[in-house]
């Protein structure tokens, strides 16, 4: 019975957030719905083999998708974090981490719907989103760390800015294994050699930000 009524009150927090962020979720939503589907579209048509889509496919989904994983959490959790009314949402609310699983389960299925679409006319796109997966687990982990060590939502958007530059353009990141992107397509030799380790990294950055959370809220 108190499981259910915590859960219930969960769920209700994370309504309220999806209420207070409003028209900032759209912006993800014009990329993924409109910009990319675009761009594969037009993609098809130049040179008309689906082949070329598919390569397409895989490198927007890696320099965008993983990286707006983090746009409604930011801007979700950024009074809870930075406001001057912070402690009254910790006293009364609790703040837990179930808020961030939500906020990246929501993200997820959405990504699991896009790429059931994008199925109908291209192959391997599960292997893809799969990858996407660890991908946004990982962004999303940084995000968590960041945003309650540092105390600043600006700063925790700022490390996911640099990572994410860092990654797509320089190649800078000092262990490759800690770099989402990768130019290979996805397989499950890929999954081993690689991205079982980000996916590991990301659940250390989340335990990292789930101390933190509660020291935050040992304070208050």
């Amino acid at each position: 019975m108190r499981t259910g009524t915590h859960l219930t009150r969960e769920f209700r927090l994370f309504l309220f957030q999806l209420r207070d962020v409003k028209k900032l979720l759209l912006i993800p939503g014009v990329f993924l719905i409109l910009l990319i589907p675009l761009l594969l579209f037009l993609t098809m048509k130049k040179y008309e083999d689906l082949s070329y889509a598919e390569e397409y496919l895989e490198l927007l989904a890696q320099y965008l998708m993983p990286v707006l994983s983090v746009w409604g959490p930011g801007f979700a959790f950024v009074n809870l974090i930075e406001s001057e009314g912070e402690e009254v949402h910790y006293v009364n609310h609790r703040m837990k981490d179930s808020q961030m699983l939500l906020w990246l389960g929501l993200y997820l299925v959405f990504l699991a719907l896009w790429f059931g679409i994008a199925g109908i006319w291209l192959e391997g796109v599960w292997m893809e989103y799969l990858r996407q997966v660890i991908s946004c687990c990982f962004y999303t982990g940084l995000l968590y760390c960041v945003m309650y060590w540092g105390g600043s939502m600006t700063l925790a958007f700022l490390a996911v800015a640099l990572y994410w530059m860092a990654s797509l353009f320089a190649h800078q990141i000092p262990l490759d294994i800690l770099n989402c992107y990768d130019p290979r397509s996805m397989t499950a030799e890929l999954l081993e050699e690689k991205y079982i380790y980000l996916m590991l990294a990301a659940a250390v950055l989340y335990v990292f930000g789930l101390i933190g959370n509660r020291q935050k809220q040992q304070f208050h």
